[in-house]
């Protein structure tokens, strides 16, 4: 269970660290971690919390290859 904390903490110390926990399938491992521990509310908010610090590094790379601003359109369209 803190696993995801710890993830959670590295991903936001360094956008390095972010890219080599989601190559290392972090992003796969803090999802089935909050779908095993789903009773518990401690593993779901810090799971989330470790996800929307990974999310950055799929966002930039969506934006990369979508030439930038065009992909930030579509992801704020996708959020409403």
């Amino acid at each position: 269970m803190e696993d995801c904390v710890a993830l959670g903490r590295l991903a936001a110390e360094q956008l390095e660290n972010k890219t080599r926990i989601a190559r290392a399938g972090g992003i796969e491992a803090v999802v089935k971690a909050i779908q095993t521990h789903a009773q518990s509310a401690y593993v779901q908010m810090h799971g989330c919390v470790a996800l929307s610090v990974l999310a950055g590094v799929l966002v930039k790379a969506v934006v990369k290859a979508m030439h930038g601003c065009r992909a930030l359109a579509m992801c704020t369209e996708c959020s409403r």
